[in-house]
Formats: structure tokens, C-alpha cells, sequence
């Protein structure tokens, strides 16, 4: 019988803070992995976070250390969308359609984002990845026009909220067009999709059947009732959230802000979602802490008679 490991998504202090122990404990971790106990998963949103560290050197290695750890990748979060979208119109049209996973592996998720077959992205770790996103003078600019745009997102929903003009038939409407922005245009058999086809199906979608789409729908939601705008690390943080949520068992973090907003978001959804967890919690639990005091005071036992001066 094979087992079905823990899966825990890492963000990316979480995924420092392992690579920071020493040989020890890395061989511990190994284990863990090796009895399939646990499998970590990343985004594509880790290789922008390692890129945008001030330490190239310290960037790579982060990427190698990632790909050591042999994770799950949990696909880009407008192809999960799409994804769940063509699943429900298909089952409602009675249309046979294979799903994709959401979690996947590296070369698949590059392929994904790139627009090219898995067999020619292959080879491209998560190295050089990172490699191509520090190098490249403009390869950063479209994820910062798209927080920029976020931003100012935000400050227009904040203001049309407060003015009483964000009702609750505008917000609806705000929410179908998201479904809407995500519709195949054809069947997988090569068949257009009317217009009215599509006008029937997002009459009566439930978006809690759509996870990654519910979930950026009450992530943007809980975000118009903070008094500040999101920093960008923040905003990274919120589409790690997006994206994990639905899809793994744990989500491995020590920052209070993205725990909140994780507890928050899980009342308001209404299926499976992913648990916060701190490192040290998630090392208590998988035995990776520090030996205990009675093992280090019998090692440091041993260490004082071996070098105690001898009698003369």
C-alpha cells in the first residue's frame, strides 16, 4: 500500500530556515522525505522571491537547496483558475474533460508559464530560473506592474466601498467576470462555445466549486478591510496563499500576518483548506528539533573525559 505523504507548502522564510541547519538535521529531513511522510510543495512565486534577494550568491544557492528538497510545484495561479473553470463547464455540459493536477512537477509548471512543451523546458532548473530573473533587465518588470496595478486596484475598491458604491450585486458581477475571464473558448474536442452557453453556465456557477477562484476572491475581499496597502512581499505572500490553499494539508509559515489572513480566509470557504503551521511546530511534530538535553549532556560527557589531561 503505497503511503500519501503530508503536503506542506513552504513559504519562503519557512524554506530558509530549513536550508539553514546544519548536516544533522538535513539528514533527519531527508528521512522524513525518503518515508514519504512529508512532501514539500513550492510556487513559481519562490523563484521571484529568490530573485529579488540582495545576495545573488546566497539566491542560487536558495534555488539549489529548493530543488534538493525534491518538491511538488503547485501550478501558476491564472492556469489553475482556467483549469477549474473548464472542469465545471464540462461536467455541466456533460462533456468528457481530464483535469489537470494543480501540483505538479518543475518542468511542467515552467512549461505552463512559457507557453512551451514540457520536453523543451526540461532541463531548466530552478537555477537557472532564478539566474534568468536577476540577469534579465526586464524580466521582473511585468511582476511589478502587476502589484503596481494591484495597488491601485485596491485603493479603488477601498474608496467605491466606502462610498457605498461596492454593493453586493456590483461585487457579484465583479466575481462572475473573473469566471468569465477564465471560459475556454472551445470544447476539447475543437467545438465552439456560444455566447449563450457560456451566459447560462455563469448564471448558475457556485464559485466555492471553483477553490483557487474562491479563494483570490475572499483574499481580495479580507485585503479591502486592512487599513494599509500590502507591501509587495505581502502581495506575494497573498498569492502563495491563492494558490496552496486548496491544494496542499499544511502551510509552513512564521509570519503572523499571512497565519492571520490564512485563518481568516478558511471561515469563509467552504471546502478543504491547507492549515498554518509554524517551523518549530512542524519540527516538534516530525522529530527534526535539536537533540534533547540528555543526549547533548551525554555527548559533552564524552567530550570532557576524552580531553581531560591525564593523571601524572
Amino acid at each position: 500500500m503505497n503511503k500519501i505523504p503530508i503536503l506542506v507548502f513552504c513559504d519562503q522564510n519557512f524554506l530558509i530556515g530549513l536550508g539553514r541547519q546544519g548536516e544533522p538535521y538535513q539528514e533527519r529531513l531527508k528521512g522524513l522525505l525518503a518515508g514519504q511522510k512529508v512532501r514539500f510543495v513550492l510556487s513559481p512565486w519562490h523563484w521571484v522571491e529568490m530573485a529579488r534577494g540582495k545576495n545573488p550568491t546566497a539566491s542560487l544557492a536558495l534555488a539549489d537547496y529548493a530543488e534538493s528538497l525534491e518538491p511538488l510545484w503547485v501550478r501558476e495561479r491564472r492556469t489553475l483558475q482556467k483549469n477549474e473553470v473548464a472542469a465545471a463547464l464540462f461536467g455541466w455540459l456533460g462533456v468528457p474533460y481530464t483535469k489537470l493536477d494543480p501540483l505538479a512537477s518543475r518542468a511542467e509548471v515552467i512549461a505552463d508559464i512559457n507557453r512551451q512543451p514540457v520536453a523543451q523546458v526540461a532541463q531548466v532548473t530552478s537555477r537557472d530560473f532564478v539566474g534568468y530573473l536577476r540577469s534579465s533587465p526586464t524580466a521582473m518588470d511585468p511582476i511589478v506592474r502587476g502589484y503596481e496595478e494591484n495597488l491601485k486596484a485596491v485603493e479603488v475598491l477601498r474608496k467605491a466601498r466606502r462610498e457605498g458604491r461596492l454593493t453586493p450585486e456590483v461585487q457579484q458581477r465583479a466575481d462572475r467576470e473573473l469566471v468569465r475571464r477564465s471560459l475556454p473558448d472551445y470544447t476539447p474536442s475543437g467545438l465552439k462555445i456560444d455566447d449563450t452557453t457560456k451566459r447560462e453556465f455563469l448564471g448558475q456557477v457556485d464559485l466555492q466549486r471553483l477553490p483557487t477562484i474562491a479563494a483570490e476572491i475572499s483574499t481580495s475581499q479580507y485585503g479591502w478591510d486592512s487599513p494599509r496597502l500590502l507591501t509587495h512581499q505581502e502581495h506575494i505572500d497573498r498569492l502563495h496563499a491563492v494558490c496552496a490553499l486548496p491544494h496542499v494539508d499544511l502551510i509552513g509559515s512564521d509570519d503572523i500576518e499571512l497565519t492571520k489572513t490564512i485563518i481568516a480566509l478558511k471561515s469563509g470557504l467552504r471546502f478543504q483548506t491547507a492549515c498554518p503551521i509554524t517551523r518549530s511546530r512542524f519540527e516538534q511534530l516530525y522529530r527534526l528539533e535539536k537533540r534533547h538535553r540528555g543526549m547533548f549532556l551525554e555527548f559533552w560527557s564524552k567530550l570532557v573525559q576524552r580531553f581531560r589531561p591525564s593523571a601524572s
